[in-house]
């Protein structure tokens, strides 16, 4: 888990990482939640994440999603040729 401040409020997430022999146990949620908490007490109102659209990223859009993110920007071919990158943000206020 990483997070870095950009603007005056709102923080980027580069990566929250489970090892894939434990992923379905809410370790990804708990760290999202301690960072959003942490974020919060800095003063931050928007997380920012980032994701590839390949299909070895839909268990990341599915995760992102289900803890109410929402897709406000998409890339085309950002990555690559078909690859767009797409950019969920999540409200903390």
């Amino acid at each position: 888990m990483l997070c870095h401040r950009g603007t005056k409020s709102a923080f980027d997430l580069y990566w929250i990482v489970t090892h894939n022999d434990y992923r379905g146990y809410g370790i990804g949620r708990s760290l999202l939640q301690e960072t959003e908490k942490k974020v919060k007490e800095m003063g931050g109102t928007a997380l920012y994440a980032e994701t590839s659209s390949r299909e070895k990223y839909i268990s990341t859009r599915m995760f992102y999603r289900k803890n109410v993110f929402t897709e406000v920007a998409r890339i085309k071919d950002f990555y690559d040729t078909g690859d767009d990158k797409i950019i969920y943000v999540r409200q903390l206020v």
